[in-house]
């Protein structure tokens, strides 16, 4: 397999799944590769997107060194694409990417000050919902504070 088709194979890959997992993929299949290394070439081969059709977004953190260095993944939540990566979660970072996508009607993001902050300054208008992750997080916890008042209807 030449260079070129392999760095495609890689990157349809690891669109689908975490970095973790398409490197076991991967690693079985074609070559050895690192997590790291899939996270690179996802960020050169950044999905072309066309930032005027780009209407939802999710914006979540992950580790590149965990408990040291993180930064922030941006995806389209109507694609489940990966729209880009950015190497960290400074608010300031995060306000300038999302005021390149002039579109955003929607941005799910976790509870953290920052991603709030960021979206605030550079989409006023913009429903800001909380990921399906987080929500659970907080119905699990407020259930072991009080299960006999959690009620779903």
């Amino acid at each position: 397999m030449n260079i070129p088709r392999l760095k495609n194979k890689i990157v349809d890959d690891a669109k689908g799944m975490s970095a973790r997992a398409s490197k076991e993929t991967i690693n079985k299949s074609v070559a050895k590769i690192s997590d790291d290394t899939i996270l690179r070439l996802l960020k050169k081969n950044n999905i072309e997107n066309k930032k005027e059709e780009i209407k939802m977004v999710c914006i979540d953190d992950f580790a590149l060194k965990k408990r040291h260095r993180y930064g922030t993944v941006m995806i389209d939540i109507e694609t489940h694409q990966i729209i880009d990566l950015l190497e960290s979660r400074d608010e300031k970072d995060v306000t300038e990417w999302l005021e390149t996508y002039p579109n955003i009607e929607v941005i799910s993001r976790d509870g953290g000050i920052v991603y709030k902050s960021s979206s605030d300054k550079a989409h006023p208008k913009a429903k800001q919902i909380s990921d399906r992750f987080h929500v659970l997080c907080e119905v699990k916890y407020y259930e072991k504070l009080s299960p006999k008042r959690l009620y779903f209807f």
